[in-house]
């Protein structure tokens, strides 16, 4: 529906279009990503936990918690949240800040940003910090 009404022909949909089962494959496609998100229309975000009632509180939501995320909003040119029982473009107050100076940032606000989220590998954090550089 969202492609129909932005009269979008293609979608990538990195679960689906990334085979989760080949090592080689996947890797290759993360090193990519950043530039998948730059050339996108819009990245859509699908987070679960986010409903009209959350709308104001990113900080509750564990997408933005992850790290893999920040590469994301940051390199995203226009950033839709898809959730429970809402969708918004830009979201969050603090996502809307951030995606409106992600062209800005420099290297501290960026390493100020990555702290504070975690990765399920600790080495992921390096990869993700590259990506994002």
């Amino acid at each position: 529906r969202i492609c129909q009404q932005h009269n979008i022909k293609y979608i990538w949909y990195d679960q689906l279009c990334i085979n989760q089962d080949n090592k080689e494959e996947k890797q290759r496609e993360i090193r990519n990503m950043h530039h998948i998100y730059e050339n996108a229309y819009c990245t859509v975000a699908f987070v679960p936990d986010y409903s009209h009632k959350e709308h104001l509180s990113a900080s509750k939501q564990q997408y933005f918690k992850r790290l893999w995320t920040l590469e994301e909003i940051i390199k995203s040119r226009r950033l839709l949240f898809v959730g429970r029982d809402i969708h918004t473009f830009g979201g969050y107050d603090e996502i809307a800040n951030l995606l409106k100076s992600s062209s800005e940032l420099n290297v501290a606000q960026i390493l100020f940003h990555a702290h504070q989220r975690t990765s399920t590998k600790e080495h992921d954090r390096v990869f993700a910090l590259v990506q994002l550089f």
